[in-house]
C-alpha cells in the first residue's frame, strides 16, 4: 500500500544506479580517524534514545553516560564494496521540492540487512534493519548544513520507527499542564507558531519531528531538538520577541534558531492534545478549533506519521495500533486559521484559551511583533 507524504511528489526519475552499484557497508571500511569507533566520543539524548556519534548535534541534549541505542557515523571514505541491484528492493523514488526553490531527487532501497537512502548529488545514508546503526556520507563538496535537515528530519525518524517508536511530523511545546503537539505538512507555519509560543514563555520540546511513547495508560512525548528552522520572513517577524543574543545560524535554505537555553526535564512529558494545523488560503475568518472523533482523528493523524510508505506489514500494524491508542486517550483537534503571519498572535491566544490558559507565564518573555 502506498501512502503519499504531503511534502513529497512521487514521480518517476531516471535510475542513477544501473546494473551494479556500491553501497556503503555499515561500519565496514575505515580509512581515517573520523570513521573509527574511538572517535565516538559524543552522546546525545535524541527523542528518548541515547545516540552515540562522531558528529556534533548542539540542538540536542548531551549525555555523559549511557549505553547507546543508536550509533551514528559520518563516513568520509569511498563506498566499500559491490552489491548487485537484484539484491535490493526499490521502495521509493521521486523528487522533493525545497522550500525556497529547487528540486532534490531521492531514492530508497531495501536490502536484506539495511536500507539505503540517497539524495542524489547531496548525500546517502544506510540504516540497519533494526535501527541501531546509521552511516552517513555527504557527497564531495556538499556542506554539512545541507545534509543535516535530511539526517535529522528523515533518517533519524526512520531509525526510531524501525525500533518501534511512533514518530509524527510535528513539533511540541510544554505548557503548565503538559505538552501540546502541532502537526502539519511542511510550509504550513508549524515552526513559526512553535517559535511564537516559545516567545510567550513555553518551552520547546521538539520541532518538525516528535517521538511518542507510552507509559502504562499514559501517552507521552520525548524530548527532541532545542532549535527551530525558520524562513527569513518568519525570523524578521519574530526577532524582536526573541531573547537578546539569541543564537541563530544559517542552515541550507532556512535559519536555525536555538530556543531552549535553560534546562528542561529529560523525562517523557504527558501529551495533552494534538492540533492539526489548517491554514486557510484566504486572509479573513476567525480562528476555529474542533475536536475530531477518534475514527476521523486516526485517519487524519496517520497522514502525519513518518515513513509509513517504507514500512512492511508488521511495522504498519504496530504503528497503526499505536495511533489507535493515542486517539483514544488524547484529544486530536483541528486548528484552522487565516493565512498571513500578522494573524499569529491571535492564533496563539486562541490555542492557549483552548488549553484553559489565560495571560502570559509570569516572568517570561512577552510575545510581540517584530518587523
Amino acid at each position: 500500500m502506498w501512502h503519499q507524504y504531503s511534502t513529497i511528489i512521487l514521480i518517476p526519475i531516471p535510475l542513477h544506479y544501473q546494473g551494479r552499484f556500491t553501497p556503503l557497508l555499515l561500519g565496514s571500511h575505515k580509512e581515517n580517524a573520523n570513521d573509527t569507533d574511538d572517535m565516538l566520543n559524543r552522546k546525545y539524548l535524541i527523542h528518548g534514545v541515547c545516540v552515540e556519534s562522531n558528529l556534533d548535534f548542539p540542538e540536542f541534549t548531551s549525555l555523559s553516560t549511557g549505553c547507546p541505542d543508536i550509533v551514528l557515523l559520518r563516513e568520509s571514505s569511498h563506498l566499500a564494496c559491490l552489491s548487485s541491484i537484484s539484491d535490493a528492493t526499490l521502495l521509493l523514488r521521486g523528487q522533493y521540492p525545497r522550500p525556497l526553490g529547487g528540486i532534490e531527487s531521492f531514492t530508497y532501497y531495501g536490502f536484506p540487512d539495511y536500507y539505503l537512502a540517497t539524495w542524489h548529488g547531496l548525500c546517502e545514508f544506510q540504516i540497519s534493519r533494526d535501527g541501531s546503526r546509521i552511516s552517513c556520507r555527504p557527497w564531495a563538496k556538499v556542506p554539512w548544513s545541507d545534509v543535516r535537515p535530511f539526517l535529522v528530519g528523515r533518517i533519524l525518524p526512520l531509525a526510531l520507527n524501525l525500533r518501534g517508536t511512533l514518530t509524527l511530523h510535528s513539533g511540541a511545546v510544554l505548557l503548565p499542564n503538559g505538552a501540546i503537539a502541532l502537526a502539519a505538512k511542511s510550509g504550513t507555519g508549524k515552526s513559526t507558531m512553535l517559535t511564537a509560543l516559545a516567545c510567550m514563555g513555553y518551552r520547546l520540546i521538539a520541532d518538525d519531528m516528535l517521538a511518542v511513547s507510552e507509559r502504562g495508560v499514559n501517552i507521552q512525548v520525548e524530548l527532541g531538538t532545542s532549535q527551530v528552522r525558520l524562513t527569513e520572513e518568519s525570523l524578521r517577524f519574530l526577532r524582536s520577541s526573541l531573547p537578546p543574543n539569541q543564537k541563530i545560524e544559517s542552515d541550507s535554505d532556512k535559519v536555525r534558531v536555538f530556543l531552549r537555553e535553560d534546562t528542561i526535564p529529560a523525562d517523557p512529558m504527558p501529551l495533552q492534545a494534538v492540533y492539526l494545523l489548517n491554514r486557510r488560503p484566504e486572509e479573513r475568518g476567525d480562528t476555529e478549533i474542533k475536536t475530531l472523533p477518534p475514527k476521523e482523528a486516526l485517519l487524519a493523524l496517520a497522514k502525519n506519521v513518518s515513513n509509513l510508505i517504507l514500512m512492511e506489514r508488521p511495522q504498519l500494524s504496530q504503528q497503526f495500533a499505536a495511533i489507535s491508542r493515542l486517539v483514544q486517550k488524547v484529544p486530536v483537534k483541528t486548528l484552522s486559521y487565516s493565512s498571513g503571519i500578522e494573524t499569529l498572535p491571535a492564533v496563539c491566544q486562541a490555542l492557549m484559551e483552548d488549553q484553559g490558559i489565560r495571560g502570559k507565564p509570569e516572568g517570561q518573555v512577552s510575545f510581540g511583533v517584530g518587523v
